[in-house]
């Protein structure tokens, strides 16, 4: 495991790097390390100097551009305090301004957490609106289908319906329902979702298939099916006739070959 840390490893806060940018964190880091190390003072603060291609050593994945960009937008936030030595010499010394850091960090945490409860709420508002939206369009199609469907009727089967994880009442299924309203009843629709309930099936589908079902077998209020009709059927006439009158009649092979000959000559005769 030769290639885990065996060098010097850079650390980088997970809080840091979502809120200031991965390249600006493992800048931070380092700067920080270095300005707890270093002797140099300046107007009451601790510096540290380097030049670009300095950085650029301790960095090497990056290069030298990328390390200019990422001290520059540092810099912008008022992050990062720089300074030259003079006109003439090319190295910068820094500091951090941990004032402003914790400003900046607390301003973002702020923003984030801003922009998570406005999508929270926009979401909200989206489910809302398509929850009212589909109730409505369900309301409108049961009522356009049949005069039985009252808001009561609507509002007690939308109720259970969606209390009990059948989903939400879309256009079709308000259609449907309203159609086996008017065909059966509203107790009927309703226990068909009981009953759909209670064999662990929550599903529309599943629900149509029961009152078909019942809808076959004559059923069409909750009251019938409860009182299951006697099943009666009429007997065939040909059930009372006395076969034993009719003796079976013996053929000898002759006969039986005579009969064959004369129904292929029938059959060749026909057109």
């Amino acid at each position: 495991m030769g290639w885990l840390v065996n060098d010097d490893p850079l650390f980088v806060l997970p809080t840091v790097a979502v809120r200031l940018g991965l390249n600006e964190s493992i800048f931070l880091q380092q700067l920080h390390y270095w300005l707890g190390k270093s002797t140099h003072t300046y107007d009451g603060h601790v510096w540290v100097y380097n030049t670009y291609e300095g950085w650029q050593k301790q960095f090497p994945f990056w290069s030298e551009s990328t390390i200019r960009r990422t001290i520059v937008r540092l810099e912008k936030k008022g992050i990062v305090v720089s300074r030259y030595r003079s006109k003439l010499d090319k190295t910068k010394w820094y500091r951090i301004d941990y004032d402003v850091l914790a400003n900046v960090m607390n301003d973002e945490e702020k923003r984030q957490n801003d922009d998570t409860n406005a999508q929270h709420e926009q979401k909200t508002v989206q489910h809302d609106a398509s929850y009212v939206s589909t109730c409505l369009d369900g309301h409108s199609t049961m009522n356009r289908q049949t005069n039985i469907t009252t808001d009561h009727t609507l509002q007690n089967i939308i109720q259970f319906y969606e209390q009990n994880g059948f989903g939400t009442i879309s256009g079709y299924v308000g259609e449907k329902i309203a159609l086996w309203v008017n065909e059966t009843s509203e107790e009927m629709v309703l226990h068909a979702l009981k009953v759909a309930l209670q064999n662990g099936v929550n599903t529309w589908t599943y629900t149509e298939g029961i009152l078909r079902n019942w809808k076959k077998n004559g059923y069409v209020t909750t009251k019938e099916r409860r009182r299951r009709p006697v099943r009666t059927e009429m007997i065939p006439e040909w059930l009372h006739i006395d076969y034993s009158q009719y003796e079976r009649k013996a053929c000898s092979e002759a006969e039986l070959e005579q009969k064959r000959r004369a129904l292929e000559k029938r059959l060749r005769a026909a057109p």
